[in-house]
């Protein structure tokens, strides 16, 4: 046991000892659904066709390749994940059949994703609405720049006609994803500017006082603030 806990100590922040997700198919996602929204160091996620995920030094890969291992809607907590991770640059969630459903959900959380860069989804069965969906997405979602054409997908749709708009306006949104790289977190045009100090001095009106109230900002604001709020007073005394 010590030599295991030595060994786990010098991982750092890293994921220590490798950890494998069992048990039902729904525990498993649930429990990589719960990992993914909270976890802040992992980069890559392979889930495709497999019902075990085996977690180690920030990569999450499929342990295998089984067919009768697709999760088709039980996937769907996965995607609502995405929903509140920003970390993660690489999804592969491809052989799980999880259809139309399972596409718009997807778009769903690209809509609202701010991290992913490349995703892997096809053998999905994904059909033109679940295209149309994610197509919309990408109207909003300007970090994914690679997406692997879903060949297998599409040879499987009964109107291909009807997608081959959803198809060229993915591929024009990942071209100009690519063009636009997204400012990095650290720079200063993405900061988000201090709001102005805003100060009320509690007073007394009709017996009851007024709650204060502050935010935070610069020194100045709030004495001008407060400085303004006096001469309220003495104007109001004087009448």
């Amino acid at each position: 046991d010590g030599g295991g806990d030595g060994g786990g100590g010098g991982g750092g922040g890293a994921v220590g000892a490798d950890t494998a997700l069992k048990g039902t198919r729904a525990d498993a996602v649930a429990d990589l659904a719960d990992f993914v929204a909270t976890h802040r160091t992992l980069l890559e996620l392979d889930v495709s066709n497999s019902r075990t995920v085996v977690v180690s030094g920030g990569k999450a890969r499929a342990a295998g390749n089984n067919v009768a291992g697709c999760l088709r809607l039980e996937l769907l907590p996965l995607f609502d994940a995405l929903c509140r991770n920003d970390v993660l640059r690489v999804l592969r969630v491809d052989g799980h059949y999880s259809g139309d459903r399972g596409a718009c959900t997807l778009a769903q959380a690209l809509a609202l994703n701010r991290g992913l860069r490349t995703l892997h989804f096809d053998r999905n069965g994904t059909g033109a609405a679940g295209l149309r969906a994610l197509a919309f997405a990408l109207k909003r979602n300007r970090t994914v720049n690679r997406w692997p054409l879903p060949v297998v997908d599409l040879s499987q749709m009964r109107n291909y006609g009807s997608a081959r708009h959803s198809l060229a306006v993915i591929q024009q949104r990942l071209a100009r994803n690519l063009a636009s790289p997204p400012p990095r977190a650290d720079d200063a045009t993405s900061r988000r500017r201090p709001r102005p100090a805003v100060y009320r001095r509690p007073r007394q009106v009709f017996g009851a006082p007024i709650e204060v109230v502050m935010h935070a900002g610069g020194a100045a604001g709030a004495a001008a603030a407060a400085a303004a709020d006096k001469a309220g007073d003495g104007a109001g005394a004087e009448g």
